[in-house]
């Protein structure tokens, strides 16, 4: 247990410190093409990242299947065959996608005032971000989480470093695509490399558990996701453009909650799926007691110099952010928990496909609840201040919807 504990300790301080620098050149790189672009170019760049985000969504999901999956044997050969099996398995859907794509752009386009080539061209990313993910699962599994870290932050700098030269040479916007692909096509053959996996042994093996975790992982993840972008389209549909944009200011800073401690989750993963059920759970308090102690931290930061964060952030003085910060912290704060307490129900799912159909339905009705209560408590709020204090209270319901489904269904 005191080796867990270690390991946890540890492999939380890595990722946090890899996560926060990768954020911090992802920063970087959005403040630079910024300045280095025109407006007009700079918003077509952010229109385009919508795709990055979307397929973010599914890379991720395989990534922490790819995890759970492989976290329990120490045979490399069956691990790296495991992998091969994903990336067949996994691939053909990958390029299914990227096609479909590839052919819907030319119709959605002009309608979106973007170029066929730009919206092309970042499609690339689709099948690449799916390779990625099944390594970078590996590397998660095995618990090679420096080796993980080093990778973002390299692909993150090659991505800045690439970009800004590439439009700084005149090529605009396809220097500021071009340098986000080549960050992740020179990471994929270091991550191979950094998995040190040689032979293969090659045993019968049937991806449907993985395949059915990867769906109990896509909707755990929509929760997640689903959760913290309704309320940006909310407040922009009820509330006047300057009041929702000092909303959107405080929830970005507010979600820097959630983001800063989910390295504590990835580490807590692997190591509790190798754990029998009483140490996943000691696991998981102890992962909680780590997130807790940077969330009244963060918390205490955003209470007391709210109006200095927004000031450094912005530039400006904006008194209705600074005064909803805090309350979009305590939100936030919530769903950092509850993303603890889905990475455990992943971490419980055994290899037999031995959980229910009835929990996984209990998972999809008390999500889809908890974000439907989200969406009618949000729309009917008569101020943006109620609106953040409703956030808060659908936040908690989420969370105790979610978690009286799998009890009721245990």
């Amino acid at each position: 247990m005191k080796k867990n504990s270690f390991s946890l300790l540890s492999g939380s301080f890595t990722l946090l410190i890899a996560y926060n620098l990768f954020n911090i050149c992802n920063f970087l790189y959005q403040f630079s093409m910024a300045r280095l672009l025109t407006p007009v170019e700079y918003g077509a760049l952010a229109t385009l990242f919508t795709v990055v985000y979307f397929v973010s969504l599914f890379s991720d999901t395989l990534q922490t299947t790819v995890t759970t999956f492989i976290s329990k044997t120490e045979d490399k050969g069956k691990i790296k065959d495991t992998l091969i099996r994903f990336s067949q398995g996994t691939l053909k859907y990958a390029l299914s996608i990227w096609v479909a794509y590839s052919i819907i752009v030319f119709f959605i386009a002009p309608y979106l005032k973007l170029s066929s080539l730009h919206l092309l061209l970042i499609g690339t990313l689709i099948p690449l971000s799916f390779v990625t993910a099944i390594l970078r699962g590996g590397l998660q599994g095995t618990q090679k989480f420096k080796e993980l870290g080093l990778g973002l932050i390299l692909e993150s700098f090659i991505k800045v470093g690439v970009a800004v030269c590439l439009v700084l040479a005149g090529w605009a916007l396809y220097g500021a695509i071009w340098g986000v692909i080549i960050g992740a096509l020179i990471i994929l053959p270091l991550s191979s490399k950094q998995l040190q996996l040689k032979k293969i042994t090659r045993k019968e093996s049937h991806l449907q558990a993985p395949f059915k975790k990867g769906i109990i992982t896509l909707i755990l993840m929509l929760g997640i996701v689903g959760f913290y972008s309704f309320d940006l389209l909310i407040a922009r549909l009820i509330f006047s453009e300057e009041i929702a944009g000092n909303y959107a200011l405080a929830a970005l800073l507010g979600k820097v909650i959630l983001w800063g401690t989910m390295p504590i989750g990835r580490a807590y993963l692997p190591i509790a799926v190798m754990s029998t059920q009483k140490k996943k759970k000691k696991l998981l308090i102890k992962a909680g007691f780590f997130s807790g102690f940077l969330v009244v931290l963060l918390l205490s930061i955003y209470l007391f110099f709210s109006g200095e964060l927004i000031h450094l952030f912005s530039g400006k003085e904006l008194p209705i952010a600074a005064g909803l910060l805090f309350k979009t912290g305590i939100a936030m704060s919530v769903l950092t928990f509850l993303n603890l307490y889905f990475l455990y129900l992943l971490a419980n799912i055994k290899e037999d496909i031995s959980f229910s159909q009835k929990r996984i339905l209990a998972l999809i009705l008390t999500i889809g609840l908890g974000l439907l209560s989200e969406i009618i408590l949000l729309s009917t709020a008569y101020s943006i201040d109620s609106f953040t204090t409703r956030l808060i209270i659908a936040s908690c319901a989420l969370g105790i919807y979610v978690w009286s489904g799998q009890q009721v269904t245990k």
